[in-house]
């Protein structure tokens, strides 16, 4: 599982190495937004190999007042040929990105992924019973529509729920989308995905959603062009618009509504509707959990009307 990560030439050469990540830590345990704090030797990609290491993990995230929070935590990981050896401490920071490493894909961006209703109905019956909490890695082949296949468990805390056999069943929702210029060497290959499991997802009611990251935002130039004329006129040269919307399939932005507009009467909150379609999400978030079947609200920042100035702050 892990020494497959391992950095090719580094393997090749033999070379021994260790890196530091810091990574967030979700309320279901799981390991997000890591980046890279340090690794040596440099430049032998130890750090991307720990990166793509992370999502296999899980720890137990702290609690306060006997409730979980989302913490950091940092990793050391020891890559040798005799195994690697893991250990952690709290700390932390963020974000990394996709790398083709060994013969896995890493950090992926998926095109489609579950719905939050798709993962609830996956959610084992004896860990709803008991109201648990867990995680699982799923690695697979990429076939060339980027849909997977072949997929085996890696990795489910805890164990005795069947938490690594419900990820599985998600495996056909998943639908990678290419990293640019990479379209045909990343069939065939491996990618794994974490599913985070949590119990409200049981519960029903409101949707259980990850984070979502921006895949996409309308320009300066959009901005500028919808500013409104009413605002223009009165010489306002700045308003904040709360917009709620449900994110749709692909992570579009859905049946929209403004919450607040500030200043009122003069056309921001119209004006930032019709900006809604520009924005997309991602479908599946770094935590391990669906965004798709959510609901986001997106605040927007209007300034004088400029490529340079308009602006929006999600």
């Amino acid at each position: 599982m892990i020494m497959s990560v391992y950095p090719t030439e580094a393997f090749q050469k033999s070379v021994s190495g260790d890196a530091t990540i810091g990574c967030r830590v979700s309320l279901q345990g799981a390991l997000y937004g890591c980046e890279v704090l340090s690794e040596k030797p440099s430049g032998n990609g130890f750090g991307s190999a720990a990166i793509a290491i992370a999502p296999q993990l899980r720890v137990t995230p702290e609690r306060l007042d006997g409730v979980a929070v989302e913490g950091r935590v940092a990793v050391h990981i020891v890559f040798d040929h005799g195994g690697p050896r893991i250990g952690s401490h709290l700390s932390g920071h963020s974000a990394a990105t996709a790398v083709l490493n060994h013969r896995v894909l890493t950090q992926p961006t998926w095109a489609a992924a579950p719905t939050a209703a798709q993962t609830a109905a996956a959610y084992p019956a004896k860990a709803a019973r008991d109201g648990a909490t867990g995680a699982a890695s799923v690695r697979c082949y990429i076939q060339e529509d980027y849909r997977l296949k072949r997929c085996l468990i890696v990795n489910e805390e805890p164990r005795g729920y069947a938490f690594g056999a419900a990820a599985r069943t998600l495996s056909d929702h998943f639908v990678l989308e290419p990293p640019a210029g990479l379209e045909e060497q990343v069939k065939g290959i491996e990618v794994s995905y974490t599913v985070a499991f949590d119990p409200r997802m049981a519960e029903g009611g409101s949707p259980v959603v990850g984070r979502p990251t921006w895949r996409s935002m309308p320009t300066g130039e959009m901005f500028a062009a919808s500013y409104p004329a009413a605002a223009r006129a009165a010489g306002v040269s700045e308003a904040r618009i709360l917009v709620d919307c449900d994110i749709a399939e692909g992570g579009r932005l859905s049946d929209c509504a403004v919450r607040s507009e500030t200043p009122e009467g003069l056309g921001f909150g119209a004006a930032a509707l019709g900006l809604t379609g520009a924005f997309q999400t991602s479908v599946w978030s770094a935590e391990g959990l669906p965004t798709v079947g959510g609901r986001i609200t997106l605040p927007i920042r209007y300034q004088q009307p400029s490529a340079a100035a308009a602006a929006a702050a999600p």
